[in-house]
């Protein structure tokens, strides 16, 4: 984790993935390189080189990976059920 100052001086987080945090959420979403390649119109070889640390890993595939995680998660436990039996 990374901090930035914004313009009007207030210190931020620069939440960038990286290249283990990026290979980790795809193993737990349980996909395949080719299966991630495909849901984010990209090739194998780009996840590898994102995977190894040839290149950065641009904003959206983090997006949509952090996303698809997310998803993961509710097909796991539905909120629904959360919700209830938290007394939400």
């Amino acid at each position: 984790m990374s901090f930035a100052v914004d313009s009007l001086g207030h210190y931020v987080i620069e939440d960038i993935m990286t290249k283990k945090e990026f290979k980790l959420l795809r193993g737990l979403i349980g996909l395949s390189q080719g299966k991630l390649a495909k849901e984010l119109g990209v090739t194998i070889r780009t996840i590898t080189r994102w995977e190894r640390g040839e290149f950065p890993i641009p904003r959206v595939a983090e997006l949509a990976l952090r996303n698809l995680y997310r998803e993961s998660l509710k097909e796991t436990v539905p909120w629904e059920k959360i919700k209830k039996d938290l007394k939400l």
